[in-house]
């Protein structure tokens, strides 16, 4: 078994006059990076290892999130700034085989695109939830039978958490 999670980037601050890839975290995408981390942490779902886009706005979610995930191996991977759900499919199929579990830090459209193709099944509540809206800094847990990750496919996981901050706020 393999499992995968997806994490949107906390909220940034709205674009400006600098380049998209600069833009920082607002301070309520602090404050809901850190919540998420929490949640991560509370109910045992840190994976081995976390890919991260190099954009600012995921790195510092990750630089938030890690202290209380700190056994998690992270790398900074230039392939999912901006990448396509076909992008990111290729990045989960290169992830190393020794992982069992693996994180992507990454952005829309693409991360709820990959969310979307992959969850075959899951609970109806979640499922509901990721299609309606995939916002900044949700977090989606889909499960896969399979042994490496390279046989990992649309319709192939079962969703089992999709979490976002409002619904850790609402608890």
């Amino acid at each position: 078994m393999r499992r995968l999670l997806l994490l949107r980037h906390a909220k940034a601050e709205p674009a400006g006059n600098g380049p998209d890839f600069d833009r920082a975290l607002a301070d309520r995408g602090c404050r809901n990076a850190c919540s998420i981390g929490g949640f991560i942490a509370r109910e045992g779902l840190a994976p081995a290892f976390a890919a991260v886009s190099p954009a600012s706005r995921t790195v510092e979610t990750w630089k938030i999130m890690q202290p209380q995930l700190p056994s998690v191996e992270a790398s900074i991977d230039p392939r999912l700034y901006g990448a396509s759900e076909a992008t990111l499919l290729s990045a989960v199929h290169s992830l190393p085989a020794k992982y069992k579990s693996a994180m992507l830090i990454g952005h829309n459209p693409g991360l709820a695109r990959l969310a979307l193709i992959l969850a075959g099944n899951g609970g109806k509540r979640e499922m509901r939830a990721m299609y309606e809206k995939f916002p900044t800094c949700a977090f989606a847990v889909l499960d896969f039978d399979i042994d490496h990750w390279k046989e990992t496919v649309p319709g192939g996981g079962t969703l089992k958490y999709f979490v976002t901050p409002k619904d850790l706020a609402e608890k």
